[in-house]
C-alpha cells in the first residue's frame, strides 16, 4: 500500500469519524482513527522486518 493509499484511508476514516463518532472507553479511548494508525504502525514494522530478513538471506 502506497503513501497516497494510506493518506486516502486516513482522510476517509477521519471524515467517517466526524460524521458518525464512535468511541469505546475502556482503559483509554479507542476511535477508528486510533485503530487505523495502530494498524499502519504494526503492518509498517512487519514490512520493515520482512524486508530486512529478505535482504539478510540474500547476503548469505
Amino acid at each position: 500500500m502506497g503513501r497516497a493509499d494510506r493518506l486516502v484511508l486516513i482522510i476517509v476514516v477521519t471524515v467517517v469519524e466526524i460524521v458518525y463518532p464512535v468511541r469505546y472507553a475502556w482503559y483509554f479511548q479507542i476511535t477508528p482513527v486510533t485503530v487505523l494508525l495502530l494498524a499502519f504502525g504494526v503492518l509498517g514494522n512487519y514490512t520493515a522486518v520482512k524486508r530486512f530478513s529478505d535482504a539478510w538471506r540474500s547476503l548469505g
